[in-house]
């Protein structure tokens, strides 16, 4: 079930190319959107981060917690799904 958004103002906070398709299915429903985004996704620079992504391609962690497409789509790039030992 879908619900009017007519009347609604909802503010978008995703990066600007990323927004694109929640604005539109928001609009669809009669909602006035605005872009405010909120966030940069930059490439990360954290040391340590090729070794960690090695010992999880290893399976050497228990949990893994993933909390953004962005990071999904790193890690997609950087690991062999195959190699992945994971329960979802």
């Amino acid at each position: 079930m879908s619900r009017s958004l007519v009347g609604r103002t909802i503010v978008v906070t995703r990066p600007r190319a990323q927004a694109g398709p929640l604005a539109d299915l928001l609009r669809e429903r009669g909602a006035r959107v605005l872009l405010a985004p909120a966030i940069r996704i930059v490439p990360a620079r954290t040391r340590g981060l090729g070794e960690a992504l090695d010992q999880l391609a290893a399976g050497a962690f228990d949990w893994v917690t993933i909390t953004s497409r962005a990071t999904v789509e790193m890690l997609a790039g950087r690991i062999p799904p195959r190699s992945v030992r994971a329960q979802v």
